[in-house]
């Protein structure tokens, strides 16, 4: 059974369990019939880099400019993974999230992931996600050294978060997720309106041989 304490923001209620009677607080969208909770995933690469270093856009998520000026994304988690298939000497590669915002047009390149139908909804009864019917879009690097094309927007000029990490020989998979953003609860979520989206960028030393993994999750809300 679901409670909505007086005073509390729309989206976030308290719920009763059915057999002990306890309180369990959740937070998730405040529409349920019209909209819903995604997650996307993928690989990006990989970026063999002997010889040379490199820098580029291996992700990017953009709510399209057209999109209802009610409707909004909550962004729970941005959280990503790697491999280092091969190492050389001075090799550090640094990973930046950047909020971009006043877009107009999709990036380019890459793998455009499928969003539609029921594809990454956390419960097959929700609807789709709205921001494809606008042109929203969700993409990722597969081409071994080639970057994605940006985005057309304002980058902001710091990244949200970011991490470095210095291999000091060939690895395998990392078992862990790194979570570039986490909104965790009673935490504000990253909104993104209309014409904004996101960027996740990387700087690579020379000699290393890499690939990315990336997961996001997120809400299509009416309104926060």
């Amino acid at each position: 059974m679901a409670l909505t304490p007086q005073g509390v923001a729309s989206g976030t209620a308290v719920e009763v369990e059915a057999n002990t009677r306890a309180e369990r607080h959740v937070v998730h969208g405040s529409d349920w019939e019209n909209f819903g909770s995604y997650a996307v995933g993928g690989p990006a690469g990989p970026f063999n880099t002997f010889g040379g270093a490199v820098t580029g856009s291996w992700w990017q998520f953009r709510v399209p400019s057209g999109l209802a000026l009610n409707h909004v994304y909550a962004v729970r988690r941005v959280a990503c993974t790697w491999r280092c298939d091969a190492f050389g000497g001075a090799s550090v590669f640094q990973v930046n999230l950047f909020v971009v915002r006043n877009t107009t047009a999709n990036g380019t390149g890459g793998a455009q992931l499928t969003t539609t139908g029921a594809n990454g909804k956390l419960r097959t009864s929700m609807n789709p996600q709205d921001f494809v019917v606008g042109g929203g879009d969700v993409r990722l690097q597969n081409v071994s050294n080639a970057a994605l094309g940006a985005m057309t927007g304002t980058q902001d000029a710091q990244p949200i978060a970011n991490f470095f990490y210095p291999p000091a020989v060939a690895e395998p998979p990392s078992p862990l997720l790194i979570p570039m953003f986490e909104a965790r609860l009673g935490e504000h979520p990253l909104i993104l309106c209309a014409g904004e989206g996101l960027n996740l960028t990387f700087t690579q030393g020379t000699l290393t041989d890499f690939a990315v993994g990336i997961n996001l999750l997120y809400d299509e809300l009416v309104v926060y």
